[in-house]
């Protein structure tokens, strides 16, 4: 009754209710886009000396480190937010952590969401009923990868358009939809991205490296692939499930990739890192989880 007919959302410490069907997750995601409980300073700084410490750590290994927080979908699609929500300050709390490590010139860095911005018009670039991208928004998120990439390292090349086709499909039920408990009552359709001819990049058997500590099994750790050419670097990504639909076009510009999930640890996974030797290790972590660099890792965990 709530959500049909008064637009309320029953569960409001969870989930908000958007404008023009668009459904938000409140929490964390919700501060950040208010700059509610922004990252004081010295939180900054202690997220800067462990991305410091395991920037130095992977370029003693001869291995590029890259630092990309995936902004929340109420800092992209900010229009949509309910009309009695207002923000506090011009910045997310992952572009403060972006701006602070600019200014230390320490990490490097991928900032997603200029491209992001600039592109939201175009399509839906994140679902409307749950707080992932979408494989349009993962192809660009990708891109701004692979560009900052490819200063350090040529052979990577950005992804281009005119190489995918577009195929219009109903979406699964969005997590915020069934947090709402209406799985059968709304369902994104949107376009997913396609390469012509398929990926290139093939999966292989994943190779037993020690996984976090309850992680309920051990395929949900990594996810291995594998591109012909064994000229292109290699690549390791840590990341959450923003990763899904990132990595495997990622992977389309890498001879051998793996993409660790360790439960939102986002740790340094010194031993995978190790046994794959990358030339680029990418941490892909959405904003409303910075605070787990909080927790001390600055050991090759």
């Amino acid at each position: 009754i709530q959500l049909q007919c008064f637009g309320v959302s029953p569960i409001p410490d969870r989930a908000l209710i958007g404008k023009d069907g668009w459904y938000f997750m409140a929490g964390k995601e919700q501060w950040s886009y208010l700059g509610i409980a922004q990252l004081t300073p010295a939180e900054l700084d202690t997220v800067q000396q462990e991305l410091a410490f395991r920037t130095e750590w992977l370029d003693s290994r001869g291995t590029r480190f890259y630092f990309c927080p995936v902004p929340a979908k109420s800092n992209i699609y900010s229009q949509y937010m309910p009309g009695t929500v207002f923000p506090r300050w011009n910045s997310s709390w992952g572009e403060e952590v972006l701006h602070h490590l600019h200014r230390q010139r320490t990490v490097p860095t991928v900032d997603l969401y200029a491209p992001l911005r600039a592109h939201s018009a175009e399509d839906l670039l994140y679902y409307k009923e749950d707080n992932h991208w979408t494989s349009l928004g993962a192809f660009y998120a990708a891109n701004a990868i692979l560009q900052r990439i490819q200063r350090d390292l040529p052979a990577v090349e950005p992804l281009h358009r005119d190489d995918f086709e577009v195929q219009r499909r109903p979406g699964e039920t969005g997590n915020i939809t069934n947090m709402f408990g209406f799985t059968e009552l709304a369902q994104d359709t949107v376009d997913v991205w396609v390469p012509r001819g398929g990926l290139r990049a093939r999966r292989l058997p994943p190779v037993p490296y020690p996984s976090p500590d309850g992680l309920p099994y051990q395929p949900a750790y990594q996810d291995l692939r594998e591109t012909p050419d064994s000229s292109r670097p290699g690549l390791v990504l840590i990341a959450d499930s923003f990763g899904d639909a990132l990595f495997p076009l990622l992977a389309e510009q890498f001879h051998r990739s793996l993409r660790l999930f360790d439960q939102w640890e986002y740790a340094l996974n010194a031993p995978a890192v190790e046994g794959e030797c990358p030339d680029a290790v990418v941490l892909l972590l959405t904003e409303a989880n910075l605070r787990q660099l909080l927790i001390g890792r600055r050991s090759p965990k």
